[in-house]
């Protein structure tokens, strides 16, 4: 009975844990919930990689992929009943110490502001090249002075990666979500205060 156990519990940890690696771009997409405290999670489904979520300034209801919402992308409302950006900033005010990754698709600028306490904001991008390949070009163009990584995956398809410069008051953290056959997913946070 006591080997039953274990493996039943082996196995649950496998499923479990090859569930969590099937839905990376579940990970982006909640970042984008957290940044945005127009937009409420109603439900979720796994299996279909949608997310229902309400948009409390226009009161509306939509149900939007996993990478439509983490690229910012909500409202289906195109001609071929695509989703068109919810979220629009200037890809030119993007700070010039956040590099630019090449080849990227689909940049598109999230979240900017900028005030007393300094600037901030979001942007999105797919590419066919792969996370670590992402991950590497973000690791090798950060060498600010005193900057660290820390990165952290739940496998070789997914990771996360987050720079910190500290003595330049620049922070940028990096989110990168793939999965076999379709595009790698990229968001960067940045901010740096005055």
């Amino acid at each position: 009975m006591f080997a039953c156990s274990l493996f039943g519990c082996g196995t649950w940890m496998l499923i479990a844990r090859s569930e969590v690696n099937s839905h990376a771009s579940k990970r982006a997409a909640e970042v984008m919930m957290r940044f945005n405290a127009d937009l409420e999670k109603i439900s979720e489904n796994n299996w279909t990689e949608r997310m229902k979520i309400r948009i409390k300034s226009r009161n509306e209801v939509a149900s939007v992929s996993y990478d439509d919402l983490a690229l910012g992308r909500i409202i289906p409302s195109d001609k071929d009943g695509g989703a068109v950006p919810y979220w629009a900033g200037e890809l030119s005010q993007l700070p010039n110490w956040v590099p630019r990754f090449s080849p990227a698709a689909g940049e598109m600028a999230l979240l900017q502001s900028s005030g007393i306490g300094g600037i901030s904001g979001a942007f999105t991008f797919t590419t066919s090249s792969t996370p670590e390949e992402v991950v590497n070009f973000y690791r090798a163009s950060a060498d600010y002075p005193s900057s660290s990584f820390f990165s952290s995956g739940a496998s070789p398809a997914t990771c996360r990666i987050s720079a910190t410069c500290s003595i330049q008051r620049r922070v940028m953290n990096l989110e990168v979500s793939g999965k076999g056959g379709k595009p790698t997913l990229v968001q960067i946070i940045y901010k740096e205060s005055q």
